[in-house]
């Protein structure tokens, strides 16, 4: 399965964390020492926390379908976080994305994703830690791709689920997820960043990407940022689709296009995978 990572955006899978603060489509930043319609900083990876690791979601995925048989382990069928598990993705911008599962717990339960961004400006890495259980897959900090450098993250929790058990991936199920993340930059200014998105089952479609061609499960997902900084809030919005293929993973994602002829602000395209 091969993996990417939103490049200079934020995903949801999403989801996709290395860049902008925005999860999976999006591209809104905001420097907490200068007027909201500043230019954003640059920014940095989002580090591991403890808060990430050690809680599981608040709230379990509410969908429009019944029950099915549950997923207990981060082997999902539609992101198989298997330890040696590998994505690459190329950008719209030419950047390149690489993640890899360096890591997964005996029980299933946990994994560590190793995601690594290379862009003309350089080379970023950060670690996104899984949670897997019946509710499916746990993956805050892959709510963001990064943050303004020299910020030091003290919280990330979510609500929700970045995928809940496949069984459940049917065609207009919806799910939701609350990610909140606290952070503080030198000079001891206080920021918060709470991604609020909703997922949208679309359905089965065809998709090519480098990789290869394949039936892929489109999904939708429409997301808020709330950002809360040096006592100015900034809100923003956004639409992505993502597009997950049984046995691979993530193998595209792209801000959504209402329009004919009209481009994607932002997009990610699997090159090649490995899943073990």
């Amino acid at each position: 399965m091969s993996g990417s990572s939103p490049t200079g955006r934020v995903i949801g899978l999403g989801l996709a964390l290395l860049l902008s603060v925005a999860a999976c489509g999006g591209s809104t930043a905001v420097d907490p020492g200068t007027d909201s319609d500043s230019p954003a900083p640059t920014e940095a990876s989002v580090p591991p926390t403890a808060a990430s690791t050690s809680t599981p979601p608040e709230t379990s995925v509410a969908t429009t379908t019944s029950l099915a048989p549950v997923i207990t382990t981060c082997d999902h069928p539609y992101f198989p976080a298997v330890e040696g598990a590998s994505w690459t993705f190329m950008s719209l911008d030419g950047e390149a994305v690489i993640w890899e599962i360096t890591s997964a717990s005996t029980d299933g339960t946990e994994a560590v994703m190793e995601a690594d961004l290379t862009s003309p400006e350089g080379s970023i890495e950060a670690d996104v830690n899984l949670m897997c259980g019946d509710f499916g897959i746990s993956a805050p900090e892959l709510a963001f791709t990064g943050l303004p450098f020299g910020a030091e993250v003290t919280q990330v929790t979510e609500e929700g689920v970045f995928l809940p058990p496949a069984g459940q991936l049917t065609e207009g199920a919806t799910w939701d997820s609350v990610v909140l993340i606290a952070a503080q930059l030198p000079g001891d200014i206080l920021f918060e960043i709470q991604r609020t998105a909703h997922y949208t089952v679309l359905g089965l479609e065809e998709v090519i990407v480098p990789a290869g061609t394949f039936s892929a499960l489109k999904i939708r997902s429409e997301f808020m940022l709330d950002i809360d900084a040096a006592g100015r809030t900034i809100q923003t919005e956004s639409t992505e689709i993502l597009w997950f293929v049984e046995g691979v993973g993530l193998v595209k994602e792209t801000s959504e296009v209402t329009e004919e002829n009209e481009q994607p602000d932002f997009g990610n395209e699997l090159v090649e995978y490995v899943v073990p």
